[in-house]
């Protein structure tokens, strides 16, 4: 319970600031946008449905939307650290 409450808390932390949607790739670390095509040619995964650029405690994050909905949706760090699963995913 204190998990999910604290990923709550994150997301919520993360959508108050602030954030830009991305209209293509050019703007997403390299590693990222390698990330999305290996994601992208597994038939299984299929492609993001978004990918959502935040400014948190200084630095970039970014927020991955899986593209179905019994999938995890990840967090980003600028070097492709993954930071979290704050939604998403079969419960």
């Amino acid at each position: 319970m204190f998990r999910k409450l604290a990923l709550l808390g994150t997301v919520f932390f993360i959508s108050c600031t602030g954030q830009k949607k991305m209209k293509g790739t050019s703007e997403l670390p390299g590693c990222l946008t390698t990330k999305i095509e290996n994601i992208s040619a597994k038939t299984s995964e299929g492609t993001p449905q978004s990918v959502t650029r935040y400014q948190y405690k200084g630095q970039f994050v970014y927020y991955m939307v899986s593209a179905c909905c019994d999938k995890y949706n990840i967090v980003f760090d600028s070097y492709c650290n993954i930071l979290g699963f704050p939604d998403g995913g079969y419960t």
